[in-house]
């Protein structure tokens, strides 16, 4: 006899309202400077902002300490948050960027897109998009958002 497997469990679909962050900044240890390396005459960080703008699952903010970076984001048609210099990681950098950008909490998924991708494939339907919990990560923020003074927000 056949042995017969439970069917899998469904969750109800909930509507989301997502939002791409990248951060970026100029002091990397192994590249510095790698978000402004051109890539066929335009900056890194303007590729990846053109992969993640190309995916419209929402807007797409850089957030960044360097002026230089956010300048080459607004010239490339993007949006950049200016955050401290400080943050010991990139999920640190992105919530104090959601954090200004969208004080009324209009947002609850984040998608963080390194900001040294910049060969990702092209469009919403490209692999990487359809399996982006394996190469961005993606988390409720306000979920788990436990004070306004807490800069980090935990990703499990």
């Amino acid at each position: 006899m056949a042995r017969r497997h439970p069917a899998p469990m469904r969750q109800a679909a909930t509507a989301v309202n997502p939002i791409i962050f990248i951060p970026a900044r100029l002091g990397s240890t192994r590249l510095p400077g790698k978000a402004l390396a051109l890539i066929s005459g335009k900056p890194m960080i303007a590729h990846v902002l053109a992969r993640g703008m190309e995916a419209d699952l929402g807007p797409v903010v850089v957030a960044t300490d360097a002026r230089e970076i956010a300048e080459a984001v607004e010239a490339a048609g993007g949006q950049a948050v200016m955050t401290a210099g400080a943050h010991a990681c990139g999920l640190d950098r992105i919530g104090e960027a959601l954090g200004r950008f969208d004080p009324a909490r209009k947002y609850d998924v984040v998608v963080d897109l390194q900001g040294d991708q910049p060969f990702l494939p092209s469009g919403r339907s490209g692999p990487r998009w359809r399996c982006c919990a394996i190469d961005a990560s993606i988390w409720r923020p306000w979920r788990h958002w436990r004070s306004p003074a807490r800069k980090t927000i935990p990703t499990s």
